[in-house]
């Protein structure tokens, strides 16, 4: 299975202000030895291999986002770092890392991880991305979350509708968002 990594690291940098800003999202913050999209770019690299990690982001990120990777050892190519014509939303960024992944003509299993994002148990969340990986070759999208502890309206809802399991991974198909 050919893989390739979108890691999206775009925003406005508002969240947690003013530790983040426009300039400086939360994607840059060391939370431990490495920032959040530090982590996240290996994270990237232990599915696919880090010549098969892109970020998505801003134009004026490009090479911010290159400088800081290079100060934790991350060599990724500036041709890996995709600046976005206009940050929209989160599906327009997949769109628009899919599209540069579809005119490469790849077609690999695309997984999409968020820069900001705090994993604290990797090797678990690995293996549920491998489960998942293996689903997404049977032409399925494959959405992994967390359940949440309250409801909130900013993030939407997920109405399942058959579960299964793979090893000791619990999936469900979606019956609609």
């Amino acid at each position: 299975m050919k893989k390739a990594v979108l890691v999206l690291a775009g925003g406005k940098g508002e969240r947690i202000w003013p530790v983040s800003r426009r300039n400086v999202p939360k994607f840059f913050l060391k939370i431990g030895k490495k920032s959040l999209i530090q982590d996240a770019v290996l994270r990237g690299g232990r599915i696919s291999g880090l010549k098969n990690v892109f970020v998505v982001c801003g134009e004026n990120h490009r090479y911010l986002i290159k400088d800081h990777l290079a100060e934790a050892g991350i060599n990724l190519s500036l041709e890996n770092i995709l600046p976005e014509p206009e940050g929209k939303n989160t599906a327009c960024a997949i769109a628009f890392g899919i599209k540069f992944l579809l005119a490469k003509k790849e077609n690999p299993v695309v997984f999409v991880l968020p820069a900001d994002h705090l994993i604290k148990d990797e090797k678990k969340f690995l293996s549920v991305l491998k489960q998942a990986g293996k689903l997404a070759q049977e032409d399925m999208i494959v959405t992994v979350g967390i359940k949440p502890c309250s409801p909130h309206t900013g993030y939407g809802y997920i109405k399942i509708n058959t579960k299964c399991k793979m090893k000791d991974v619990k999936f469900a198909r979606v019956e609609k968002f």
